[in-house]
């Protein structure tokens, strides 16, 4: 039977937790959610102001701006709570705490993380693909040690977690979103559409989470795959576009389906020594619960791809992670 809220259900497949869904429902609860939420806006306008206020529960996810708060009961104790954020690919979340009363008694906190952390090895940005070190990602606050400034996120998601157990604490918060120049990361929580992943020269990995089981195209390339000798292959080279399927945002266990590099128009070279004229359709099957599209630089070149992808209605695979 599947969980009433499509947050608890996602939040855990990720924890690995044993729960028996068919794929194509686990799909469209997803996309309803954000509706619900889109819908939801429209109905609980402040009669008042007009303002848009929306109360938080210990574990949500939220798409649509406004303010949200957030109140413990008359006897307090609400442990482990996490909420988190999401925006468009090329959007990044905007934090602005408007209320804060979180003491720091009793081990309670407020903490921000730059990216989804939901276990040590489900981080997205993963920590190699993101410019922070993991440790800096994290911000903490209590008491009068309060956010003084907008939190503001790398990519296009980002979470809270808090801790708090005094009667009738809580906090308020303004989430907004706006356009990064250079985006990177991202995750998708829609299961079709078009995107480009773009290094824009530097060094490192940009990634394209995807919380679906996906089929993807490639409708233009150009990751120049050589190594220091300057022989053109993808396994060997430092620049290369890397498909993988897993069972989270970003596991370091994801499965490498297959990796290219080349140049549309040019030759196309996939691993296994594959090589193909453009005029050969590329297409991979991601039959995992996340599809995940990697591109890896060493920053000698400016490297983008653009692919698009869809659903995925085939069988998922059984196994999703080395």
């Amino acid at each position: 039977m599947m969980p009433q809220s499509p947050i608890l259900f996602l939040l855990a497949c990720w924890l690995g937790q044993s729960l028996s869904a068919p794929s194509k429902a686990m799909q469209s609860f997803k996309i309803d959610n954000i509706q619900d939420d889109l819908l939801n806006r429209e109905r609980r306008s402040s009669v008042d102001s007009g303002d848009y206020d929306y109360k938080l529960n210990c574990i949500d996810l939220k798409y649509t701006e406004g303010e949200y708060y957030f109140t413990t009961g008359e006897d307090g104790k609400q442990t482990g709570c996490n909420i988190y954020f999401i925006a468009e690919p090329d959007e990044e979340v905007v934090l602005e705490f408007k209320h804060f009363d979180v003491p720091c008694e009793d081990g309670e906190n407020m903490t921000f993380f730059d990216g989804w952390y939901v276990q040590k090895d489900k981080v997205f940005p993963a920590v190699g693909d993101h410019h922070t070190p993991i440790n800096d990602r994290f911000q903490f606050f209590c008491g009068k040690n309060t956010p003084k400034s907008p939190l503001v996120a790398s990519q296009n998601v980002a979470q809270l977690f808090f801790i708090i157990s005094k009667p009738k604490a809580g906090f308020s918060v303004m989430f907004s979103k706006q356009k990064i120049r250079k985006p990177c990361n991202a995750v998708s929580m829609t299961p079709d559409g078009i995107h480009t992943l773009r290094n824009y020269g530097n060094k490192g990995n940009c990634t394209f989470s995807i919380m679906y089981a996906t089929r993807i195209a490639i409708n233009d390339v150009n990751v120049v795959g050589r190594d220091e000798e300057g022989y053109d292959n993808c396994s060997r080279g430092r620049d290369v576009v890397q498909f993988l399927k897993a069972d989270g945002p970003a596991s370091p266990n994801s499965l490498v389906v297959t990796e290219v590099c080349g140049d549309t128009g040019n030759k196309v070279k996939a691993k296994g020594n594959i090589e193909m004229r453009w005029n050969a359709h590329f297409n991979v099957v991601l039959n995992c619960m996340h599809s995940i599209v990697r591109l890896v630089s060493g920053g000698t070149h400016d490297n983008h791809v653009t692919f698009e992808y869809k659903a995925y209605e085939g069988r998922e695979a059984d196994i999703c992670a080395v």
